[in-house]
């Protein structure tokens, strides 16, 4: 009888081992799943640097002045004068030098060397530019009172309009990616301008490449720039003729930049950072 009692006290007490050991095991197990789990999320969850603080003023070591690497592309910053659909001299705008990323300014100048075979040059009108000079234009598309440029620039809008369409917070010129180009006539001794149509930061219809109602000899100007921009690499802008862009060569964040266009390298004391973002889903420029 006690021999009895003892094997079956120690099935009792093998019984509740087997099931400590499960519910241990299983306990376990479900802390290794959570800690997995979590280790994942952390680093699948954690967003992506959008953020960071650089030097404002500072031009990038590979932004480069177009004219000094080919003096035939002629420079004629609009936001440099008053001849812009602002009226006055935008803010940023120091000196009449275009600087672009150097990759972009490479693809340029082999597009005005095709163009040169042609008997046509490039004149840029605007290319790197600074983040002030964005929040400017937004500011100006905000204020109802100005319309002093309404007739020349946007006949067929209210400035409100704008926003949003042709004038956005962002730029990609800020980047040092973009540009704004017409063509001139080599031929020509004054280096004339080439009718393209409608005027540089036309906002309406006729600024779109396809766009209706132009002569044989507008749509043939067009349509030669647009080739020469995108067989060197350009992206073209179906809105805005001028407008084309040169890809990112890397996967790095966007990087919106602000230093002035001026004459020499200094330093403003007053601003020190500008922000570093990706920009996702939809192109701004």
């Amino acid at each position: 009888m006690a021999r009895w009692q003892t094997l079956q006290n120690f099935q009792q007490r093998s019984g509740f081992v087997r099931r400590l050991n499960r519910k241990f095991l299983k306990y376990v197990l479900n802390f290794l799943c959570l800690f997995v789990f979590l280790c994942s999320s952390t680093f699948s969850m954690r967003p992506a640097p959008t953020e960071s603080a650089v030097d404002l003023m500072k031009k990038p070591s590979d932004f480069v002045d177009v004219s000094k690497l080919d003096p035939s592309i002629q420079v004629d910053l609009q936001y440099f004068g008053e001849a812009n659909f602002v009226g006055r001299k935008i803010n940023g705008y120091e000196a009449n030098k275009a600087f672009l990323q150097q990759g972009a300014a490479k693809a340029l100048i082999a597009a005005n060397k095709i163009l040169e075979k042609q008997g046509l040059g490039i004149v840029v009108y605007d290319a790197y530019r600074p983040r002030r000079a964005v929040d400017e234009f937004v500011t100006w598309a905000k204020d109802p009172f100005d319309t002093k440029t309404k007739k020349e620039f946007y006949p067929d809008f209210d400035k409100m309009q704008l926003l949003g369409v042709y004038i956005s917070g962002i730029s990609r010129h800020a980047t040092g990616r973009a540009v704004d180009v017409f063509l001139y006539d080599l031929c020509d001794e004054n280096k004339k301008v080439v009718d393209m149509g409608c005027r540089f930061d036309f906002f309406g219809e006729r600024s779109s490449h396809d766009a209706k109602g132009l002569t044989e000899e507008q749509t043939e100007s067009r349509n030669k720039l647009k080739t020469a921009m995108e067989s060197s690499g350009f992206k073209s802008y179906d809105k805005e003729f001028w407008h084309y862009e040169f890809p990112k060569t890397n996967t790095d964040p966007d990087v919106f930049y602000d230093f002035v266009i001026c004459e020499e390298e200094i330093q403003m004391p007053e601003l020190s950072s500008i922000i570093k973002t990706e920009i996702q889903g939809q192109v701004i420029y």
